[in-house]
């Protein structure tokens, strides 16, 4: 009996968990009451339902069932004539469609982690469970479906081992994050993001599949397996104008996910359209399922990683593309960072600088069995922890509560008003600008080391000087909660009631303080100990090697030349 189906079942337990409580929290909780204070407390049930739906899928994870491997190999089809030929009982197994190495087990448990922040920040009531429920008449709770649906799509990407399985993945993970955009602020500014998100998501979507057709044009097979297994053994279409064209493609699709030059265009003003936890949610889920396919497409397609043959990573076209894609996203989002007004604009070009940063860490060569560098989940979920607290501050700093913060100006006088928020937005910044003691300080160490020791000394002098300019915009978000230049004897430091661009606030809503005290100690607990983020997503011997690596080797000794005999 072949138990193939049942062991993809107990392989998927987490994902097939936080989709159904998706489903349920809609089903079970769309139909409550149409009351304003029902709405409020419909929000509350969604969300403690999420909390527990993620939580659920973490004992999943940790608790459940183990499928090795060998067990999620389908039985491979077969012609009558290769059947017969076989001896009775033998079955040929084909390739499986999941893969279950160590990049799975840390993209597994970032989304979990990151998830339990997401959905504590929207504990708070968003701006759609205020102003929009007087429009709607009900609560919110598809946000958290949405939510548990991107995740699901995130731990999915990671787990992929086929190419039709990672398309439809990078999709669950990609189309609720439109609909949220959309459905975040009762605003023309958010239909008018969402509207641009969709439709270079749709251009990215075509660039993406086309992409993948090529490849399985090239090799005869959708399974990532084969193709490395091709590409290992001498496969030419790797290195010949139709690899060019897939991998270049794929690229292309795959950079909106990571927001990456050239598609670091819209980010801005998507992310100044929709609410700010929204936002945060945008600036890890996706990313990280971006890189995380990015890095199983070119080490499927363009070879494996080795430890001295760097594979892919060696190949001059490869070296060049991935390091001039990381140049350019880093240099055009800083420059574009320094001239915004608006802070959630600076960080969303920010934002690309990370991708920039990122791109720099897909060069390190992983451990064996990991598809993606572990140091690049590292950066990705301690940038992610940064980027969430710096938005969620900016949810809650606004000197009325009735409004996100969006402008300079609305920081201005912030430790006067609220002295956490100002110590907490502090420590975002200087996380996100890569100084000491922080979580990301800790991230740009690995990743730059990782870099120079992969042999791209030239490429980490370059991310160094962009790192120095970022330095510029992230001090002038912290200096504007500090420094009060408006005049210190009026008790009304900025415009109060209205929105940035002349709307009428919506009523004041809770703010999630505790999610952002705990997202300000996670950040500097991180940087101080990085093993206790490292250690649940790597094995011992991975964060061992990365936290205390071994000296290079010593070159050898000449041996000492032989005196010439003396002459008579």
């Amino acid at each position: 009996m072949n138990h193939y189906a049942v062991n993809l079942v107990l392989a998927l337990l987490p994902e097939i968990a936080l989709l159904a409580g998706g489903m349920l929290i809609v089903l079970l909780l769309a139909t409550q009451s149409t009351a304003e204070g029902d709405c409020a407390t419909t929000h509350r049930r969604a969300a403690w339902a999420a909390l527990f739906t993620v939580f659920a899928a973490a004992m999943l994870l940790q608790l459940g069932p183990r499928v090795s491997p060998d067990e999620l190999r389908p039985p491979a089809p077969q012609s009558h004539l290769l059947a017969a030929s076989q001896p009775a009982g033998v079955v040929m197994l084909g390739p499986p469609v999941l893969a279950l190495d160590g990049t799975t087990r840390a993209v597994r448990w970032a989304a979990i982690f990151m998830g339990v922040l997401l959905i504590g920040g929207n504990f708070g009531c968003p701006e759609n469970v205020t102003s929009r429920l007087k429009m709607a008449g009900r609560g919110s709770p598809e946000f958290f479906m949405l939510l548990l649906f991107s995740l699901a799509g995130l731990m999915l990407v990671a787990s992929a081992n086929d190419l039709i399985v990672l398309f439809l993945a990078i999709e669950l993970t990609s189309l609720p994050t439109v609909v949220a955009v959309v459905l975040s602020r009762p605003r023309h500014g958010a239909i008018e993001a969402g509207g641009k998100y969709f439709f270079l998501s749709a251009l990215s979507v075509a660039f993406l599949l086309l992409g993948l057709a090529y490849v399985y044009g090239a090799t005869g097979t959708t399974s990532l397996e084969r193709i490395t297994s091709m590409t290992a053994y001498g496969w030419a279409g790797a290195k010949g104008p139709i690899g060019l064209v897939a991998v270049s493609l794929v690229v292309a699709g795959l950079a909106f996910n990571i927001a990456a030059f050239p598609y670091h265009v819209y980010l801005a003003d998507v992310y100044q359209g929709a609410a700010a936890p929204v936002s945060g949610w945008l600036a890890f889920v996706a990313k990280a399922a971006g890189f995380v396919a990015l890095a199983k497409v070119l080490v499927a397609v363009a070879g494996p990683v080795r430890m001295f043959d760097l594979g892919w990573v060696g190949e001059p076209v490869w070296q060049r593309f991935i390091a001039g894609l990381a140049v350019a996203t880093m240099l055009a989002s800083n420059v574009l960072a320094l001239r915004q007004r608006s802070v959630k604009r600076m960080l969303a070009y920010s934002s690309v600088a990370h991708s920039g940063y990122i791109l720099v860490a897909l060069l390190v060569v992983p451990e064996p069995g990991e598809t993606l560098p572990i140091v690049a989940m590292f950066y990705l979920v301690g940038y992610g922890l940064a980027n969430l607290g710096a938005f969620l501050t900016l949810s809650a700093a606004n000197p009325d509560d009735s409004r996100e913060a969006d402008t300079f100006d609305d920081l201005r006088g912030l430790a006067r008003r609220k002295m956490p928020l100002a110590v907490a937005m502090a420590i975002f910044g200087f996380s996100l600008m890569g100084l000491p003691i922080t979580v990301g300080f800790m991230g740009k160490v690995f990743v730059f080391v990782g870099a120079y020791r992969a042999g791209f000394a030239w490429l980490v002098v370059v991310a160094l000087i962009n790192s120095a300019i970022g330095v510029a915009y992230y001090l002038r978000m912290v200096a504007s909660c500090w420094l009060d230049v408006l005049d210190p004897a009026s008790d009304d430091p900025s415009p109060v009631g209205r929105g940035s661009q002349g709307e009428t606030a919506a009523p004041p809503r809770p703010t999630p303080s505790l999610v952002i005290a705990v997202l300000a100690v996670l950040t500097v607990g991180f940087g101080l100990l990085p093993a206790g983020l490292f250690r649940p997503m790597a094995s011992e011997r991975t964060v061992r090697e990365i936290l205390h690596p071994a000296p290079p080797p010593a070159p050898p000794r000449r041996p000492p030349l032989a005196s010439a005999p003396a002459r008579p």
